[in-house]
C-alpha cells in the first residue's frame, strides 16, 4: 500500500513539474510574442506621426518656367520646377539667375510672376521670400479664377504602351468630351490600309458606318450629332490583306449648356501663356482632351522650347 502511494505521489508531481514547465514555457513565449507586438505597434506609430502630409490638398499649380534653373523642394524632396505641378503649403522654390516661372495660388485668387535668382516659400495665402527679388503680383481674371479649380482635379500621365496596335484611334480620343457635334474622326496605322469605320450611340443603335480607302486617316461626321455618348471604331476593312483587331473609344457630346459654360473659360486670343496653361489644365480636368491638345500646339507656337514636355492626357 505504501509502495503503490509513494508511486502515485511520484508519479503526480512529475506530472505537476511537467505542467509547470509547460505553463512556464508557454508564458515566455507569449510574452516574447507580446515584447515584438508593441514594438511593431512602437515603429508604425513613430511612422504614422512623422509622415509627412503629402495627400495634402495642393494651394497652387505652376503655369510657366522659363530660361534656367529652377527647383521645387518639398521637405527632403527637391525635384526640377516643371509646368501643371501642384505646390503644397511649405514648398520652396530654388530659381537661379536667368530663370522665370509663373505660378497661381488658389486662395488668392492671384498668379506670381518670379525672377531668379530668388529663393521662395510658398504659403497658402502668401509667398515668403526667402532670398532674392520679390515675386510680382497680379489676381486672377474672372475666367482664371473659375477655371484653377477645375484645374486641381488634373490627374496623372500614364505610361504609354510599348507595343503599337495595327490601328490606333486619335481623335475623338477615349472618354473624351466634345464640344462639338461635328467631331472630325482621325486615326494612325502602322502601314497604308482601308479601314471600315463605324459610328454607334450607347446603346448600340447604329449611326453611319463607312468605308474608307487605304491613304486616307480622317472622317468628318456625316452629320451634326446631338448631345449624348457614343462609340466609335475602326478596323481593317473587309477583305483586307492586312488583319486587325477593331479598335474603339467613346465619347460625349456635350449640352449647349456645358459648352456655354467651359467656352466662357477660354483665355483671350494671344492671352499671356500661364492664362491659356490654366485653361489648358482645366480643359484637361473635364477631358475635353481634343481642344486641349490644339491649345497645346497654339502655346507652342510662342513656346517652342516646350516641345519636349508630354501633356498629362488620360489614357
Amino acid at each position: 500500500m505504501n509502495v503503490a502511494m509513494r508511486g502515485y505521489e511520484t508519479a503526480v508531481s512529475d506530472a505537476c513539474r511537467a505542467v509547470h514547465g509547460a505553463l512556464t514555457t508557454k508564458a515566455h513565449r507569449l510574452s516574447h510574442v507580446l515584447t515584438h507586438f508593441m514594438m511593431l505597434m512602437m515603429v508604425l506609430l513613430i511612422q504614422f506621426v512623422c509622415m509627412p502630409a503629402s495627400a495634402a490638398e495642393p494651394i497652387g499649380m505652376v503655369l510657366d518656367v522659363q530660361g534656367g534653373k529652377a527647383q521645387q523642394v518639398a521637405g527632403i524632396v527637391t525635384r526640377p520646377l516643371q509646368m501643371l505641378s501642384y505646390l503644397n503649403e511649405d514648398d520652396v522654390l530654388k530659381l537661379e539667375a536667368g530663370s522665370k516661372v509663373s505660378f497661381s495660388l488658389y486662395k488668392e485668387r492671384k498668379v506670381f510672376a518670379a525672377s531668379g535668382p530668388a529663393e521662395l516659400k510658398i504659403k497658402a495665402d502668401s509667398v515668403q521670400t526667402l532670398s532674392g527679388s520679390e515675386p510680382v503680383a497680379k489676381s486672377m481674371s474672372n475666367q482664371m479664377v473659375a477655371a484653377q479649380s477645375g484645374s486641381r482635379m488634373l490627374k496623372g500621365a500614364t505610361k504609354m504602351r510599348a507595343i503599337k496596335p495595327m490601328i490606333e484611334v486619335a481623335s475623338p480620343r477615349n472618354q473624351s468630351l466634345q464640344l462639338s457635334g461635328s467631331p472630325l474622326f482621325r486615326w494612325r496605322t502602322l502601314e497604308p490600309m482601308a479601314v471600315m469605320v463605324e459610328l454607334r450611340r450607347s446603346d448600340s443603335t447604329p449611326v453611319f458606318s463607312q468605308l474608307v480607302d487605304s491613304g486616307t486617316n480622317s472622317l468628318a461626321a456625316p452629320s451634326n450629332l446631338p448631345p449624348g455618348t457614343y462609340l466609335w471604331s475602326v478596323s481593317a476593312a473587309p477583305g483586307s490583306a492586312q488583319e486587325s483587331m477593331p479598335v474603339a473609344a467613346n465619347f460625349t457630346v456635350a449640352e449647349p449648356a456645358q459648352v456655354k459654360e467651359i467656352r466662357a473659360l477660354a483665355p483671350v486670343a494671344n492671352a499671356p501663356v500661364e492664362e491659356r496653361m490654366l485653361y489648358l489644365s482645366y480643359l484637361i480636368s473635364m477631358n475635353v482632351t481634343d481642344e486641349a491638345l490644339a491649345l497645346w500646339d497654339d502655346i507652342l507656337k510662342d513656346r517652342p522650347d516646350l516641345k519636349t514636355m508630354k501633356l498629362p492626357l488620360p489614357q
